[in-house]
């Protein structure tokens, strides 16, 4: 229920406005490309999503394949015991210390990477 004619003939023209002739979601989270462009996105033209990368940080090559290897190994996902091991026979420190320094050496490298420092 509306309270006057004017409301309700503003909420009629907000319907007639959307492209789909409905009431604009209140958190459209995939649907974000749907009414904004990408102008409005990134506040500038010729903008190609589809062209960020590896996680934002460029194209995906051996350096980026590496940095993000180890951060796989160092969060102990599945078959990274046995690249720990391996390591472990010419650092000669714990597994556990491995592990940290290749989750922290990765994440730098990405991080860097994104910020175009490397």
């Amino acid at each position: 229920m509306v309270a006057s004619r004017n409301q309700f003939h503003g909420i009629a023209r907000e319907f007639g406005t959307l492209p789909n002739g409905s009431m604009a979601p209140y958190f459209g989270g995939n649907e974000l490309r749907q009414n904004i462009s990408e102008y409005e996105l990134f506040g500038r033209k010729n903008t190609n999503l589809g062209s960020m990368g590896a996680l934002g940080a460029g194209p995906m090559d051996f350096a980026m394949l590496l940095a993000v290897g180890s951060v796989y190994v160092g969060l102990d996902f599945p078959g990274a015991r046995t690249t720990s091991r391996t390591i472990k026979r010419f650092v000669k420190k714990p597994i556990p210390a491995i592990q940290t320094g290749l989750l922290f050496a990765g994440t730098a490298a990405i991080l860097l990477r994104q910020f175009r420092v490397i």
